[in-house]
């Protein structure tokens, strides 16, 4: 780099199941912030707000989410994540998933599964999805997931989409949305789009 102080931080990218190493996040603040280091701590997008409402001397509003990457940006601590994700979205009702851990990461595209070992193997040459010393790996990687989804879906944010309306499925109420989408998360996974429908239709939600 050129230009020596900023920080970089290795974050989730938008497609970050095309993109070994993720996107890094540069970050500057000259006086404040640690200069010319590189650190391979985690991030999600999401933290990028609860970062700038950090060191605006703000708090976090209710029902918002993210963690202020500050003191890795200080020095005080070298990570604050201990997995990152990424959801896209498709016209059709699939989406697909990642989760990136400091040694794995997991995606789901399509409904093919991929396990990589990020530490071993950096260029993801050999999957590991059907070895079978790492199926216990892959369940906790997908309750990781799903905990995350459970936390972040119900935003009551101005003009937020949940996953339902996202999904096209509609409706306004939110009581037990975790759950809801805790059944919903495992039939889309697991069943079909007309299961999916039924069971809000059921619930007075299509």
């Amino acid at each position: 780099m050129a230009n020596t102080s900023a920080a970089i931080i290795n974050g989730a990218s938008v497609d970050s199941m095309k993109s070994p190493r993720g996107s890094p996040l540069v970050v500057r603040w000259p006086g404040r912030f640690r200069e010319g280091f590189a650190t391979n701590s985690l991030a999600n997008w999401i933290d990028i707000y609860s970062t700038l409402v950090d060191v605006a001397g703000g708090e976090m509003s209710p029902n918002r989410f993210g963690t202020s990457l500050v003191p890795i940006l200080m020095g005080e601590s070298e990570t604050v994540q201990d997995a990152v994700f990424s959801e896209i979205g498709h016209q059709d009702v699939c989406l697909d998933y990642m989760v990136r851990t400091p040694d794995f990461k997991w995606f789901e595209r399509g409904g093919k599964e991929s396990l990589f070992d990020m530490k071993n193997d950096p260029y993801e040459l050999r999957n590991l999805i059907d070895v079978e010393d790492q199926k216990a790996r892959v369940v906790e990687i997908k309750l990781r997931l799903l905990e995350f989804l459970r936390c972040t879906q119900v935003n009551y944010s101005a003009g937020y989409r949940s996953l339902f309306t996202r999904l096209g499925f509609y409706g306004d109420d939110r009581e037990g949305m975790a759950e809801r989408l805790e059944e919903m998360f495992t039939e889309l996974h697991y069943g079909d789009r007309d299961a999916v429908t039924a069971t809000l239709r059921g619930m007075g939600m299509s």
